[in-house]
């Protein structure tokens, strides 16, 4: 036994278990062999209450952490969880009195003598140089637009966002004068072509490129006394923004086509932009993005609402933190500032939509006939036919074997 003692974990630990009719009375414990020994502190009657926990926090409410939450919007945690520490709640708080202070006329569309001009010269109800008539949802897209002058315009693919940002383009430039406003679009390579092609055929605005610059560089008749390619619409890859454009130019508009190109404020191109639209000759600014608010995340929305001009594109630290959850976080001993969160989501909705209009497929073509699918032949050479016919009949074997094995287990 007293082996067994010595090779236990708790032979140096030992255990005594007093008597139940003998009740043991606490040792005071003493730090060394003069000091006095030390009192438990004296426990009071009186609890903290909830309305008392704020006050010690520092936050001006008398109200709970839950209500604080619901009153600001916070991000509400788990029962499970503790209630948010002070620095958390004042972030909040003061992130939330810094955004959602502004003056509402900044949401109102601009009053002077170009806006019932703008509508006039959009001509809506008559048809396209090539005999298209635009739909009810392109209509109001291309008002809102011109009321606003700067708008994010998130339609989902297939509802026309290319033909609305050409008559929108056509607007300014019947206003302002052919010789007195350019448009410039940056889109992505692949669009390009597309592009040129329905301005110049719905709208008549001819479209040049960096390629049809090159090609036509020797034809003096195309170019204006400073040099520039005298066209009415200027498209520009995203890869090669302009950062302004030349003193000649007195005014300009810009179309971004696949606009969460520009999802974070550091990339170079989303620089150039904003330098481009902050200008005082840029009169107008249409952003086109079918996911301007790109995986969900709050922050990639932060540089286009900064584009067009809303409140919320004045403090990028106080955006991330009231609508992203940003907070410093420390990873391998450093502070870093995360704002892939979300938070707060219906305040921003309901703040940006003065700036920003959505529509979806479901709403904008209930009167479209259903789809037809029709199967066409293409005729394809007897090398591909045969290596086609190969593939069939390898696919075919192993469906068959697969049946079979499922048959006998």
């Amino acid at each position: 036994q007293q082996q067994h003692n010595r090779s236990s974990p708790h032979a140096r630990r030992p255990i005594s278990c007093p008597s139940a009719a003998t009740t043991p009375t606490p040792k005071p414990t003493t730090a060394t062999a003069t000091a006095t020994p030390l009192t438990a502190p004296k426990t009071t009657a009186t609890t903290t209450t909830a309305l008392d926990r704020p006050k010690q926090w520092g936050v001006p409410f008398k109200s709970t952490p839950s209500q604080l939450r619901q009153q600001q919007h916070l991000p509400s945690s788990s029962p499970s969880q503790s209630p948010a520490p002070p620095s958390t709640l004042k972030r909040f708080l003061s992130a939330s009195s810094s955004i959602l202070d502004y003056a509402a006329e900044r949401l109102q569309p601009p009053k002077d003598e170009y806006r019932m001009k703008l509508i006039q010269n959009a001509r809506l109800k008559e048809p396209l140089d090539n005999g298209w008539t635009l739909f009810s949802h392109q209509k109001k897209a291309i008002l809102k637009a011109l009321a606003m002058r700067r708008l994010i315009l998130a339609l989902d693919m297939g509802l026309g966002k290319t033909l609305i940002a050409c008559v929108w383009g056509r607007a300014f430039k019947k206003t302002f004068g052919d010789d007195m406003l350019k448009i410039i679009c940056i889109a992505p390579v692949s669009l390009i072509s597309e592009w040129k092609k329905t301005a110049l055929e719905a709208t008549g605005l001819p479209a040049e490129d960096e390629k049809t610059k090159k090609a036509n560089k020797n034809k003096e008749e195309d170019y204006d006394d400073d040099g520039s390619y005298s066209m009415d619409l200027k498209v520009y890859s995203w890869a090669k923004v302009p950062s302004e454009l030349p003193s000649s130019v007195p005014n300009y508009v810009v179309i971004c086509d696949e606009a969460h190109s520009m999802q974070s404020m550091e990339a170079a191109r989303t620089k150039q932009v904003l330098r481009l639209v902050k200008s005082q000759r840029c009169v107008g600014v249409l952003l086109l993005s079918g996911t301007p608010m790109k995986n969900g995340k709050p922050s990639n929305l932060f540089p286009l609402l900064k584009a067009v001009g809303h409140p919320f594109g004045d403090n990028q630290k106080a955006f991330e933190t009231y609508f992203c959850n940003g907070q410093a976080k420390s990873i391998r001993r450093k502070l870093v500032w995360d704002a892939n969160g979300c938070s707060n989501l219906p305040t921003l909705k309901e703040h940006v939509k003065s700036h920003l209009l959505h529509m979806t497929k479901d709403v904008c073509l209930k009167n479209l006939p259903k789809k037809t699918r029709e199967v066409r032949d293409v005729p394809v050479g007897s090398r591909f036919s045969l290596q086609h016919d190969h593939a069939l009949s390898e696919l075919a074997r192993i469906y068959a074997n697969q049946g079979s094995f499922e048959d006998s287990g």
